[in-house]
């Protein structure tokens, strides 16, 4: 990449103040809409076919939404509206019977969890790429200090989703992952550090620091579970520890960090990590204890006890959201803050989720759809790869809007292709959490 172009790049990514509280929380809406709005056509989508439309249909109308040629609002009452229209499934979708799939599905997991991954993969995948075209609204970025953007979710959500499978492998007492695919993590980041410097790739230091980045983040969660197991003491005992620790860090060191650091040492040329650190783990070990509260809830709904599923979900959803709306959210310090946010939006999701699953009567098989997000880890790799292609080799800067729409339509025509063909290459049975155990 041009040294002209970089810095190019690097103004037009920085001194960025965030959205608005609403606008981010709504925008998040859109994937698990259309995920059950796919789920209620199952039966009339080509068979073999269902996932891959479902992730392109995703992937276009969130790019719509992002790019504001949709408005965020305007989607949510579409999807809402599809639903209604279609009204109540006359032949509820049945899960497979298949002894593997059956095996799979009755992994202590909620429904929830697919659409948090989902949403996850959708918002991360398609805003890789579209944060670099200037018809890109800035206020959607990551934030320079504090605010609400919708790409500071990201992070927070991988976190969670990784605390969750630890969790889920800790109960079911599966065998412990092996050290290698930890190490991998970690490893990987690095090599993208020296792909980044190789190809004068433009970057900041100040998101994760200058020798660590967001797979440094996982590896290092990954690497602690494997010294503190998920179990519901340790988990209670971490988050207790890990918020104790953020609040001293941040109060103590945040002006320092935004206005005074001379990045002149090796702690200091990453001292986002150290300090964030502490956020992430209460995340991660936060995740086991409250997948656990969703999936009480999940069976209140279940057994028609609505009111009081309700009032639960009430309590938890304003319990997460009174910090971030007083204090807004800093991801690049990982606050207390920004822990609060992004449970309130994983909880905003799940409820939603869980409301319209039971009211519209969308028995969630997803078999296709949970073993193509099995490979979620890879296919975020692939996009990643095909964004960096795409930045050294094309001017996004200078793009027309008609320019900017094929390039993210195309990209993420060739993500969802992956993801489908991932699956097809990977055995039903592999998904089989017995099978770890062997």
């Amino acid at each position: 990449m041009e040294a002209s172009h970089r810095i190019q790049k690097e103004e037009f990514h920085s001194n960025n103040l965030g959205s608005g509280f609403c606008e981010t929380t709504v925008l998040t809406f859109i994937a698990p809409l259309g995920l059950l709005v796919s789920e209620r056509l199952r039966d009339m989508l080509p068979k073999g076919s269902h996932f891959f439309i479902q992730m392109f249909f995703f992937m276009t109308l969130f790019t719509l939404s992002v790019f504001e040629i949709l408005n965020a609002y305007i989607a949510c009452i579409i999807l809402l509206s599809i639903l209604l229209l279609l009204g109540k499934s006359s032949s509820p979708v049945h899960k497979s019977v298949d002894p593997a799939v059956k095996e799979y599905e009755s992994h202590k997991k909620s429904d929830t969890f697919t659409v948090i991954k989902l949403m996850t993969l959708v918002l991360t995948v398609v805003c890789i790429l579209a944060v670099d075209f200037p018809q890109f609204p800035r206020k959607y970025g990551k934030t320079t200090m504090f605010g609400y953007g919708l790409m500071d979710i990201g992070v927070g959500m991988f976190a969670y989703l990784n605390g969750v499978v630890c969790y889920i492998r800790h109960v079911n007492n599966r065998r412990k992952k092996p050290l290698l695919p930890k190490l991998l993590t970690l490893l990987l980041g690095y090599v993208r550090l020296v792909w980044l410097k190789f190809f004068n790739y433009h970057t900041t230091d100040v998101e994760y620091g200058k020798h660590f980045n967001f797979f440094s983040i996982l590896s290092s969660l990954a690497l602690l579970s494997g010294l503190v197991p998920p179990s519901r003491s340790n988990s209670i005992i971490m988050c207790i520890l890990g918020s104790v620790i953020s609040v001293f860090v941040t109060q103590k060191y945040r002006s320092y960090v935004f206005y005074d650091l001379e990045r002149t040492t090796f702690l200091t040329s990453n001292v986002e990590f150290f300090i964030s650190i502490s956020g992430f783990v209460t995340i991660f070990y936060f995740s086991g204890i409250y997948i656990d509260l969703v999936i009480k809830i999940e069976k209140l709904i279940k057994e028609n006890q609505i009111l009081k599923a309700l009032r639960r979900m009430l309590i938890l959803y304003i319990s997460f959201a009174i910090l971030p709306i007083i204090y807004p959210p800093s991801r690049r310090l990982c606050d207390l803050s920004y822990v609060s946010w992004t449970m309130f939006m994983i909880s905003g999701v799940s409820f939603v989720s869980l409301l319209i699953m039971h009211f519209f009567d969308i028995e969630y098989a997803g078999v296709l759809t949970n073993s193509a997000l099995s490979n979620q880890m890879y296919s975020f790799l692939f996009a990643n790869l095909l964004v960096g292609n795409i930045n050294i080799n094309v001017n996004t800067l200078s793009l027309s809007i008609g320019e900017t729409l094929l390039y993210n339509t195309l990209y993420q025509f060739g993500v969802s292709l992956f993801m489908v063909s991932a699956f097809f290459n990977k055995p039903l049975t592999q998904l089989n959490p017995k099978n770890d155990s062997k």
